[in-house]
């Protein structure tokens, strides 16, 4: 199968090893972090402490460099915008909060869901934020400067989503993946019989989706945007693929 015909040094990972070569003295806030969001330039990193506060910390050393007043419930998601300025935060009662990234004022906060917020993400300018509910049910885009909603869409199906590099939401669901404009209902992409769709990642350039599948499909499927296909269906994997990524330049694909 494809996953097979790989190259033997990038195959056989095991975590123990890859772990090691982090530098563990760089930055530790024991028994502390409870989520965490890194800055686009890799030079800041937002963590949600237990007391429910949200701690801004400088890479590398770590830092405090800003602190929020607790929150009612705790954080867990964070996503920076595209340029670094915003912080956006996701909390366990549905709120969502738009941050100054450098103070972490509060600049909007609204009501998404009445459950947690389990994803958050800005689009490729920053003019709008994507989210999810915690259920997996519900997708919203929302004005992300003011905080106003956009458009909804709710598909049955455990939901993900994800922007492209021009703007356009992929969104898997149980056995397919569609795409959505943001008013009209999804529309249907392709089919991903087997297993539930995990991950979704586009190439840097746009033109590919690759989607990841539950077991027992075990599967990526990478759809070709300007040829409406799937180009590849890659197998090896013996459960579920939890992660799929591109290399910056759009030559490989990790899974």
């Amino acid at each position: 199968n494809a996953l097979d015909s790989a190259p033997e040094e990038y195959r056989g990972w095991e975590w123990r090893h890859f772990a090691a070569q982090f530098d563990h003295s760089r930055f530790t806030v024991p028994d502390r972090a409870h989520h965490f969001g890194v800055s686009p330039d890799g030079r800041r990193v937002a963590v949600s402490a237990l007391d429910c506060s949200t701690e801004l910390r400088e890479l590398p050393g770590g830092r405090v460099v800003a602190r929020s007043s607790p929150r009612a419930t705790f954080t867990v998601y964070f996503e920076f915008s595209p340029d670094g300025a915003t912080l956006a935060e996701g909390g366990d009662d549905g709120t969502v909060r738009l941050l100054d990234a450098a103070t972490l004022e509060t600049r909007v906060a609204f009501r998404a869901y009445d459950r947690a917020v389990q994803h958050l993400e800005f689009d490729p300018r920053g003019e709008r934020l994507l989210s999810l509910d915690y259920a997996g049910e519900r997708l919203d885009l929302w004005d992300a400067r003011t905080g106003r909603g956009l458009g909804g869409c709710v598909v049955p199906g455990r939901l993900n989503g994800r922007f492209g590099p021009d703007g356009a939401v992929a969104v898997g669901a149980d056995d397919r993946v569609l795409t959505w404009n943001g008013t009209d209902a999804p529309r249907l992409l392709f089919d991903t019989p087997g297993g539930g769709n995990v991950s979704l990642a586009f190439s840097a350039d746009g033109r590919f989706l690759a989607a990841s599948t539950r077991h027992p499909d075990n599967r990526v499927r990478v759809w070709d945007r300007r040829e409406r296909r799937v180009a590849w269906t890659l197998s090896g994997h013996r459960n579920t693929v939890d992660q799929v990524v591109f290399s910056p330049d759009g030559g490989r694909i990790a899974s």
